[in-house]
């Protein structure tokens, strides 16, 4: 019940996060720098630090970075010719259907990064999350 939660859960994230990507709307430094450096961040402090971990994350780094650029390669930018209160300029960005597909491809990657994880480390878990030993 927790794992369908938890889809349920993602896919309104991508909702919401991509309802309006065919609209011109104001770019917010919270979602293009903030974001990203804080997930930057969160997983070099929480990382496992074993050369398996590093291969993966390499693999990891190599795919998301192919994400990105499929997300990126068809934003529209558009200037208002305005300015903010803080004297900056209004700029609009319209994501289009490369954002969504990209968002796609996380779901399939999350998932059999996940697969994968199981498959080769096992599926017997204890209740506190350590591994269980298979005698």
């Amino acid at each position: 019940m927790l794992k369908i939660g938890s889809y349920i859960l993602l896919f309104y994230l991508a909702f919401r996060l991509s309802k309006h990507s065919f609209e011109f709307e104001k770019v917010s430094r919270l979602e293009l720098i903030i974001l990203p450096l804080y997930s930057t961040l969160m997983f070099f402090i929480t990382m496992t630090w074993s050369e398996e971990n590093i291969m993966v994350a390499i693999i990891l780094l190599f795919l998301s970075f192919l994400v990105g650029w499929l997300q990126a390669s068809k934003v529209e930018f558009k200037d208002e010719g305005k300015e903010d209160k803080y004297q900056r300029p209004i700029i609009l960005m319209k994501k289009n259907w490369s954002y969504i597909i990209g968002w796609g491809i996380f779901f399939f990657i999350n998932n059999w990064c996940s697969f994968l994880f199981k498959f080769t480390h096992g599926s017997g878990r204890s209740s506190d999350g350590i591994l269980e030993r298979n005698s």
